[in-house]
């Protein structure tokens, strides 16, 4: 599948999901948070997919490939959504690089195979119902962006509580 999106004007949406994933050690134990802002205001809470060892990219993709779920319940309403991500390797992948792989086999320029391929390629699955209805954003981590720090918050909190299924906050 041809899954590109090119954000042409960067327009904040109603409808916002921050996604993040945490690492300890890299690798090491992994987990992702994830938080859907209404009109700025958190609506949904959501940690989980520890994994104890798995890589940094592991867990964005992870936490992107949820976000990606939770987008299409939103759309299907008929409500477009902004995913946000801090993590420019998965968005890179999924919406940049995953053609040229796709086109080569799945492997990259020097011929070997792509790292996180079936991650990659779940994402991009899940891209179809969404067309036209998302915009994917980068934000900068760690910079108080209240979407971002509190998915950082519930991507931890996988870790701490080695939590593997997906868990909702109220």
């Amino acid at each position: 599948m041809n899954a590109k999106v090119n954000t042409i004007l960067s327009y904040r949406l109603p409808t916002q999901i921050y996604v993040d994933g945490a690492c300890r050690n890299n690798p090491g134990p992994l987990g992702c948070g994830l938080v859907v802002l209404q009109y700025g205001e958190p609506t949904l809470k959501q940690y989980g997919l520890y994994d104890g060892n798995g890589t940094n990219n592991q867990a964005e993709l992870k936490a992107l490939k949820e976000a990606l779920k939770v987008a299409q319940g939103i759309v299907k309403e008929g409500n477009p959504v902004e995913i946000l991500s801090d993590s420019e390797y998965a968005l890179n992948a999924v919406f940049k690089w995953s053609d040229n792989w796709s086109r080569n086999g799945w492997r990259t320029t020097s011929k070997k195979p792509v790292q996180n391929a079936t991650l990659i390629k779940e994402c991009i699955e899940l891209l179809g119902p969404l067309k036209g209805m998302i915009q994917i954003n980068h934000i900068e981590g760690h910079s108080g962006n209240l979407g971002n720090e509190l998915a950082d918050q519930l991507a931890n909190l996988t870790i701490d509580e080695q939590e593997t299924e997906w868990v909702t906050l109220s």
